[in-house]
This record gives C-alpha cells, sequence and structure tokens, in this order.
C-alpha cells in the first residue's frame, strides 16, 4: 500500500525521500514535538479564525479548546486574515475543508474558493515565527491540484491566487504575500511532487539530513541524523591554536542544524516522558509564568471610570499590568483578570531550587 504524504511535508519529502516512511513509522506524539508552545498559539489562533468566519466572534479572554486564550495579537490576526480573504469577493469561501489531492492524499487548506471562471482562492494562515514564503510554495501547490479536482476544472487552464498571511513575522513584503501562478507554470513542481512520492515509497528511499529535520517526527531516531552528529562530534579536535579558532567555528556552524535537530528530537522524546510519568533524574517540566489578560472586561472598564483611572486603548483595554501602573488598584485588577497558561518548557534539574524555596532565599 502506497504512503500518503501530507502536503506540510512535501518540502522535507524531496530531500529526503526516506523522512516518508521514517514518519510514518516514529511514535505518535513525536508528530506533536517541537515548540509547543508556538505551536499552541497557531492552533487557538485557527481555532478562532474558524469561529470568527462562521459567525461565532470571539471576545478576549476567551481560551480555546487547547486552552490558549484569545488576545489581543490574535484578534489582529484573525482580522487581517479574514479581511484579507474578504477581498477576494468570494461568493463561497471553504474554510479548512479537507480535500483529496491525487498522488499525495488529502489536505486542509485554511481557505479554498472558485470565482466561477478560472481562479482558485487559495489563503494560508501561519501565526509562527519562520518565514514562509508564498512561491514556489510545495504546500500550497498540493492544494492547488486538489482544489482543481474538487472543482472539476482543468489544472493546467486554471489561475491560483496563492495567499500567506503571517502577522508576526516580519517580511520586506508585509505580512500579507500574495501571488498569481497559473497552472501551466506549475506543472514541472507538479510532476516533481509526483516523482518524490514515488521515490518516498521505495523501500530504500535514502534518508538525507539538512534542514529540513528541524520538525521532522523522526528526527530523535533517525539513524542517518544520529550518524552525521556522531561523526561531527568526533571529527572535532580537541584542541586548535587560536588563530585557528575561525576555522572551527566555521566547522561547528556548517553542522549546527544538524545537531540542533537531533537535540530537539531528544528533548521532545524526553518531554514525552515526562509528561507520561516516567522520572528523569536530569530533567523536569517547568511551567513559566502566563500573562494577565482582562476576565471581564466591561465591569473592570466601568469601575476604572468609577475610579477616575483611564484604561481604555480604542478599541480595547490597556493589559492589567498596564492598568495597574496607570493608577488602578492592584486588588481590583487581580480580581478582575486572569493569567494565561505560561509555557512549559523542558529544563535541567536543579538540586538547589527547592532548598532555595523552602529556605525563602
Amino acid at each position: 500500500m502506497q504512503l500518503q504524504a501530507r502536503p506540510s511535508s512535501l518540502a522535507r519529502l524531496i530531500s529526503c525521500p526516506g523522512s516518508l516512511r521514517a514518519c510514518a513509522m516514529a511514535p505518535a506524539w513525536m508528530d506533536e514535538a517541537g515548540d509547543n508552545f508556538v505551536r499552541d498559539e497557531g492552533t487557538a489562533c485557527h481555532h478562532f479564525a474558524h469561529q470568527t468566519a462562521i459567525g461565532t466572534l470571539p471576545s478576549l479572554g476567551d481560551v480555546a479548546p487547547n486552552g490558549i486564550a484569545f488576545d489581543t495579537d490574535m484578534r489582529d490576526a484573525v482580522a487581517l486574515y479574514l479581511g484579507t480573504i474578504d477581498s477576494y469577493k468570494l461568493a463561497h469561501p471553504y474554510y479548512e475543508q479537507t480535500i483529496a489531492i491525487p498522488g499525495v492524499g488529502s489536505g486542509t487548506p485554511d481557505l479554498m474558493g472558485f470565482d466561477g471562471s478560472h481562479t482558485i482562492y487559495i489563503a494560508d494562515l501561519k501565526y509562527g515565527y519562520r518565514t514562509v514564503d508564498v512561491w514556489p510554495n510545495y504546500q500550497l501547490i498540493a492544494y492547488a491540484m486538489g482544489a482543481a479536482d474538487c472543482y472539476c476544472v482543468p489544472f493546467a487552464e486554471c489561475t491560483f491566487h496563492f495567499s500567506i498571511v503571517q502577522p508576526r513575522r516580519w517580511h520586506t513584503a508585509g505580512p500579507v504575500r500574495s501571488a498569481m501562478v497559473t497552472g501551466a507554470q506549475m506543472l514541472p513542481y507538479v510532476e516533481e511532487i509526483h516523482s518524490a512520492v514515488a521515490a518516498a515509497n521505495q523501500a530504500n528511499a535514502p534518508l538525507t539530513p539538512g534542514k529540513h529535520c528541524d520538525y521532522c517526527p523522526a528526527r530523535a531516531m533517525c539513524p542517518a541524523l544520529r550518524q552525521t552528529v556522531t561523526d561531527t562530534v568526533c571529527a572535532m579536535p580537541e584542541a586548535l591554536p587560536f588563530e585557528y579558532a575561525e576555522l572551527e567555528l566555521q566547522f561547528l556552524r556548517k553542522h549546527s542544524e544538524h545537531v540542533n535537530a537531533y537535540i530537539s528530537g531528544l528533548e521532545a522524546q524526553i518531554e514525552h516522558g515526562l509528561r507520561a510519568g516516567k522520572r528523569s533524574k536530569h530533567f523536569e517540566m517547568r511551567a513559566k509564568t502566563g500573562s494577565k489578560v482582562w476576565a471581564n472586561p466591561d465591569v473592570i472598564r466601568v469601575l476604572a471610570q468609577l475610579s477616575g483611572v483611564k484604561i481604555d486603548k480604542q478599541p480595547e483595554l490597556i493589559t492589567p499590568t498596564q492598568a495597574i501602573k496607570a493608577g488602578l488598584p492592584a486588588e481590583l485588577v487581580n480580581m478582575y483578570s486572569t493569567r494565561t497558561p505560561g509555557k512549559v518548557t523542558l529544563e535541567n534539574v536543579d538540586p538547589s531550587r527547592w532548598s532555595r524555596i523552602f529556605q525563602g532565599n
């Protein structure tokens, strides 16, 4: 049976054909490994964007199913994303509709729409900090393949309007990047995708370490990546004269992407074990302090007015921390605010930490 590829993994698959089978054999939890907080923020942002699109408007402080609160940054991101889609004037936009992608598998574009003529619109909301270019973009190309099939229009005769909406990553082209690409222009990329999926389904598909290892679910158990890291460490000289330090730095920078990818995979493996109840002598999960948000903005607005403190900052309120600095009593602020879940990270065990806590130092 042929293994199916996900649109978001196609760039990695093209560079490393063996990653398709390796990821299929990796534990399911590894697929969720990485920077959990940023990923969870993205999931929450997509949730609130979808809710807003269908008419269920969230309020600041509302919490997504994964526990992440709707804050001002997320509100602005959703407004930018949906405003971009509104500008397309689509009669029937489809949000997060799963579609079949011929020769690949299936995928779920954030936005898909057809103008009834020959232009198909595809938009992708990215809430992370890693730059995503709109063209060429294998994920969007795969969505285009599926969308043309879904709308029963000849792929080569279509024009595709791609958009990446990425409000939290600075880009010279701005937070919204768009490209108009014809199906005919994409045919070489489609052929490349089909060839890559076919090659990846071969039993001896090679594993090729590189920058694409960063978010690969199989990175902690990839023999090729482990061997590359081992070779890197073993190749390091024990000592170098000062004048050759630049050579050592050049060597480390050249291979740092492999080492960092492997480290992040091991971190994810240890983190999963700790969350599952295993104990470690060297590592622990530690929660950082979350940010404060208003639990009931309407009530605190009235109370602030009665206290003679201005906390309005159109179109919303200033933050609880800013309100205290503005003169609103801390007791009142604490009563009508809540703290969002902080980022939980993997930290080294500090044996002296508990003694400092109990001793009050």
